[in-house]
């Protein structure tokens, strides 16, 4: 077993390894973000044209899975008058501030014309609760069954990941961080037979690595053509990125929103940033206040961060990791994807 620890990479001076574990280090977060640029990439380049009817639930959902769903649909029963601020007085309007509830504004409104996402939402308001509360709650599960025909259309058009892309890249990620955190805990090993103690750089390099890796190895939820096809729809509808300054301008000559509203339209494309300043400025301030207290990312931003077809909770939910990319950028898989 003595040449277990006698051999030229157990003597090989500390220096030249840690130069070693480096370079493999470095190649392991190209080798990483070249497989996910080409996840990312998917198979169709062909852009998606835009439709001359636009759902805004189906928007809602590429944008940010079932979350977006639930908010747009909160914003239609809101807009419908079905649901309602809870308006309170003196020292119950001073302690609500923090958080503010919305109720049914007919008690005995049992939702029997509203589609199946609405009534699940509505009969959820039949006490006072935050919005963000839908998120914690069965809802989900109920909402993520009525909006299989959205994930159905997205897989149809290629507009995600692949997820077989997704699987591959996880594996080669957990391979790249076991083959170098073994690499680094032989030469600790080596290093103590050896009785050296000057192991601290090594040390910080495998922690550095379990950190990197894993970021280096996510990826935007949306490929390409599903980005793509995004930012033209916002593009081609960038004044409902106001609702308050969209109101004031002429209705757009080339696509029809069908029945749905300008709100809705807006909510659907832009999230619930496009409400600010606008008549369902307290729903804004709503999703605003419960951003404000929960870590993450925004909830306000117009891809979002990309919840997964499951989604996880928020548009940047549980489970992401938000911060910079490794050379990618933007906000890798949130929502755990």
């Amino acid at each position: 077993m003595q040449w277990l620890f006698e051999n030229p990479l157990a003597n090989m001076p500390g220096p030249a390894f840690l130069g070693l574990f480096g370079a493999l280090l470095v190649g392991a977060i190209i080798i990483l973000r070249i497989k996910a640029a080409k996840i990312e990439q998917g198979e169709y380049a062909t852009p998606l044209p835009i439709p001359d009817q636009i759902d805004p639930y189906k928007i809602a959902y590429l944008r940010g899975g079932d979350t977006e769903v639930i908010r747009t649909a909160m914003l239609d029963l809101v807009e419908r008058g079905r649901i309602v601020d809870v308006q309170k007085k003196g020292l119950g309007k001073i302690l609500s501030q923090a958080k503010m509830q919305w109720q049914v504004a007919d008690p005995t409104d049992t939702g029997a014309d509203l589609p199946p996402i609405q009534l699940a939402i509505l009969r959820a308001f039949a006490i006072p609760r935050d919005p963000e509360t839908l998120f914690q709650s069965d809802i989900k599960s109920r909402v993520h069954e009525e909006t299989r025909p959205y994930r159905e259309w997205v897989d149809q058009e290629k507009l995600e990941a692949d997820p077989e892309g997704r699987l591959q890249l996880r594996k080669l990620m957990i391979i790249c961080l076991i083959g170098i955190e073994t690499l680094g805990a032989y030469k600790l090993a080596a290093a103590w037979m050896h009785h050296r103690s000057n192991v601290i750089f090594l040390i910080g390099m495998m922690f550095f690595a379990l950190i990197i890796l894993p970021i280096c190895a996510q990826h935007r939820r949306l490929s390409q053509r599903g980005k793509n096809f995004l930012r033209h729809l916002q593009s081609a509808f960038g004044k409902l990125r106001s609702v308050k300054d969209a109101r004031s301008k002429p209705a757009e000559p080339d696509y029809a929103f069908g029945n749905a509203s300008l709100p809705l339209m807006a909510m659907g494309l832009f999230g619930v940033s496009a409400l600010q300043g606008s008549s369902y400025d307290p729903l804004y301030q709503s999703y605003q206040r419960a951003a404000s207290t929960s870590s993450g990312c925004s909830t306000f931003t117009s891809f979002g961060c990309g919840s997964s077809s499951g989604d996880s909770g928020s548009s940047c939910g549980s489970g992401s990791s938000c911060g910079s990319s490794c050379g990618g950028g933007g906000c890798g898989g949130c929502g755990g994807d």
